[in-house]
């Protein structure tokens, strides 16, 4: 699509979303990430979009691994809510 057609794709499509609330093994510790990114630089939890095709832990998995370097295995997930 071209540029200005993307941004009105965007704009009105439902987009899938993860966010993900990282623990530590005992549950004792939440990590989040801080965003230096104008005009909101604040605490975020970590998460992005579902790309077509993927489950939800998929993506959770995708972005951890882009984003922390992190490869966890699926089963060690637990969905927490999930809304349409």
């Amino acid at each position: 699509l071209p540029d200005d057609e993307y941004g009105v794709a965007l704009d009105n499509l439902v987009k899938g979303c993860t966010d993900i609330l990282l623990l530590n093994p005992s549950g004792t510790h939440i990590f989040t990430g801080r965003r230096c990114v104008q005009p909101q630089p604040d605490w975020w939890f970590m998460g992005g979009r579902i790309f077509p095709g993927e489950t939800p832990i998929q993506s959770c998995q995708r972005l951890l691994r882009r984003e922390l370097g992190l490869d966890i295995a699926s089963e060690r997930f637990v969905a927490v809510c999930a809304q349409a």
